[in-house]
This record gives C-alpha cells, sequence and structure tokens, in this order.
C-alpha cells in the first residue's frame, strides 16, 4: 500500500466506532469540569496525567499537544515512509478509540488518494522555542531525565533551580 500508492478508503463500520467515540468526547467537554477526568481530554499528559485542567483551557491544552509535536530535524523521509505513516494514522484512528472527528480521516484518505504528502523530517523534536515559551508545561517539565538534544536554532528552555537540601540532610544537595 505505501510503495504502490493504491487507494484507501474508510469503511461504513469504521466511520461509525470514529463517531461513537467522537460522541462520547463531544459529551465529555459539554460537561466542562463536572465531567469525569479523561486522560489527555481534560488532563494533562505523560507526568501530568492526574493534573486536572479546567474547561476554560482545554482548547490552549490541545492547541498546545499540537504544538509541541509541530518541529522536527534532519533529512525528509521518503514518500513511501511518509505514506506508509499517513495510511497507519488513519488506520489507528479508525479504530475508534482516539475521539477525533472523521474528517480527520477524511482528509487523510484524501490526501492519500491525490498523492498528496506532508513533509516529514527524519527526527522528531517535542517543540521549537517558541513555543516552549508560550506553553505552560514541557514534556519533561516533572522528569528527571535528560533534555534531548538541540538541533541548530533550537535551545532548550531554562533549567529550574536544582533541588534545595532538606534540613535533615547534610549541607549538600540531594539527587534528582
Amino acid at each position: 500500500m505505501a510503495r504502490r500508492g493504491r487507494r484507501v478508503a474508510l469503511c461504513p463500520e469504521a466511520r461509525e466506532r470514529v463517531a461513537a467515540s467522537r460522541r462520547a468526547i463531544d459529551a465529555i467537554a459539554a460537561a466542562g469540569d463536572l465531567a469525569p477526568a479523561v486522560y489527555g481530554v481534560n488532563t494533562g499528559f505523560g507526568a501530568l496525567a492526574e493534573t486536572r485542567i479546567h474547561e476554560g483551557d482545554v482548547r490552549a491544552l490541545q492547541r498546545n499537544l499540537v504544538r509541541s509535536h509541530a518541529c522536527g530535524v534532519g533529512p525528509d523521509l521518503g514518500q513511501a515512509e511518509v505514506r506508509a505513516m499517513m495510511v497507519l494514522r488513519a488506520q489507528v484512528i479508525a479504530l475508534g478509540y482516539s475521539g477525533v472527528r472523521a474528517e480527520i480521516i477524511d482528509a487523510l484518505v484524501a490526501m492519500l488518494n491525490a498523492g498528496v504528502y506532508p513533509r516529514i523530517p527524519s527526527q522528531a523534536r517535542s517543540a521549537p522555542p517558541a513555543i516552549w515559551r508560550r506553553s505552560r508545561t514541557w514534556p519533561w517539565r516533572s522528569s528527571a531525565r535528560a533534555r534531548p538534544p538541540s538541533p541548530a536554532g533550537c535551545s532548550p528552555p531554562p533549567r529550574r533551580s536544582p533541588p534545595r537540601a532538606s534540613p535533615r540532610s547534610s549541607s549538600r544537595p540531594r539527587r534528582a
């Protein structure tokens, strides 16, 4: 499918699964702060999964999620690789667990069938510097892991201050 450029389509059963999943997300969104906490819908991501997001900030959360994944470096992937990624993304969304609108899959299918492929750099980045400055949370905010290397022109956000020593310990700072 990726190499031969075959046409793709969304079957009616998958379309109904996607619609049902979207109805569930719409119901959660309509309930606002009274809705149960749902990971990535009205909570943070990763280490912030238990952090509830106020209904007025949910759109900004989703917008920042997209922005945080919109940067890459390295040579572009080939057409077969990009097409394979698009087909796989459409297939995963069509399972009906993502809560996206069917129009997202329709757009992917239309692009695939028209031979329109986005430019995708071979190495993903979490976010460009302008997004770091605008975003309230960074992917590694609560993590002790090392930050990813920065490509030319992208510098990581400023480091947080080191942890303070507890009153019980010696004057040496604690290890993270």
